[in-house]
């Protein structure tokens, strides 16, 4: 009898170490969980181009300078890395848009404008010219032009 009282412990230690295992576990609950967030990334806006000018004359030869102020309203520094000149117009009779020229190579120094209103007036030295042998009616004509920048954000 003392064997199949030995196996009978046995069978039973074993039940109870199953189950008791087994309640171990249970007690052991998973409660993780995850939820979609939503949120909206900040805007930007692009930085202002104000007071362009030529800082001397348009003659034929050289080349002279324009003059302009960007600013920046976004919460955010901002470097401006280039800039170029376009949509070259003029309202004088013989005078064709054509006779104006950017200078492609003209040096552009990039600057930085801090947030919320950093302002900086820039002057882009010999980016701008007359074509070789301009139109005589040319002389004393008002031009428009576009200055258009390049800019992108900073780190904080």
């Amino acid at each position: 009898m003392r064997k199949n009282t030995k196996r009978s412990v046995a069978a039973v230690a074993a039940a109870v170490v199953a189950i008791g295992g087994g309640a171990a576990a249970w007690a052991a609950w998973t409660v993780s969980n995850s939820a979609t967030a939503s949120a909206s990334a900040g805007s930007a806006t692009p930085v202002g181009i104000v007071d362009a000018k030529l800082t001397g004359p348009l003659v034929p030869g050289p080349g002279t300078g324009v003059e302009f102020t960007v600013n920046n309203t976004n919460p955010f520094r901002v470097l401006v890395t280039g800039a170029s000149l376009s949509g070259f117009a003029t309202t004088q009779d013989g005078c064709d848009a054509d006779n104006f020229v950017a200078i492609e190579d003209a040096a552009f120094n990039s600057f930085e404008l801090e947030a919320n209103a950093g302002t900086h007036t820039y002057t882009w030295n010999n980016s701008i010219k007359l074509k070789d042998n301009p139109d005589d009616a040319c002389k004393g004509a008002p031009i428009t032009f576009q200055v258009s920048v390049d800019a992108e954000s900073l780190d904080s």
